[in-house]
C-alpha cells in the first residue's frame, strides 16, 4: 500500500494486508469473506491452514496505490475485494489475489464524510457465493 489511510484503520488495513500478502505467498487459501472473517469473531475457521509463526517482515507480493477509507478489505476465493475513496465518490473494487490485476472496479456514491477524518467508505464488502455486497 502506498498510500497510508489514517490512524488506526491504516494499521488494521496494513495488518490484513500483510496477512493477505503471507496467505498468497505461502498457498494458505482460507477465505476471510467479510468483516471479523467467516464467522464474524476473528477467528480462522476450524481446520484452516494457520502458518505457526511469521517471518519479521513479510514478503511483498504486489502493491498499488489505493484512496482514502476505514474499511478492510476481504478475501473469498481467488478474488480480493476492498473499497476505497476515488475523485469524491466512494469505489468498489475486485482483484485476483495472486497478482494484484484488477478484475473490476464500480463507482458507488459520493464519499462519506463526518468532518472528523478524511472522506472514504466505513463498511466492509461483504461475499456471499457469487455476490459482493458493499
Amino acid at each position: 500500500m502506498n498510500r497510508l489511510l489514517t490512524n488506526a484503520s491504516a494499521s488494521l488495513t496494513r495488518n490484513l494486508c500483510a496477512a493477505i500478502t503471507l496467505a498468497v505467498a505461502n498457498g494458505f487459501a482460507a477465505d476471510w469473506p467479510g468483516w471479523l472473517g467467516p464467522a464474524r469473531d476473528g477467528h480462522a475457521a476450524a481446520g484452516s491452514v494457520v502458518p505457526k509463526s511469521l517471518p519479521l517482515e513479510p514478503r511483498r507480493v504486489w502493491a498499488f496505490p489505493i484512496g482514502e477509507g476505514h474499511a478492510s478489505p476481504v478475501v473469498a476465493g481467488d478474488k480480493v475485494f476492498y473499497l476505497d475513496a476515488q475523485e469524491g465518490k466512494e469505489v468498489a473494487h475486485a482483484i485476483y489475489r495472486k497478482t494484484g490485476r484488477e478484475i473490476w472496479r464500480a463507482p458507488l456514491d459520493d464519499g462519506f464524510k463526518n468532518g472528523q477524518t478524511k472522506p472514504g467508505p466505513r463498511a466492509v464488502p461483504l461475499v456471499d457465493d457469487d455476490r459482493v455486497y458493499v
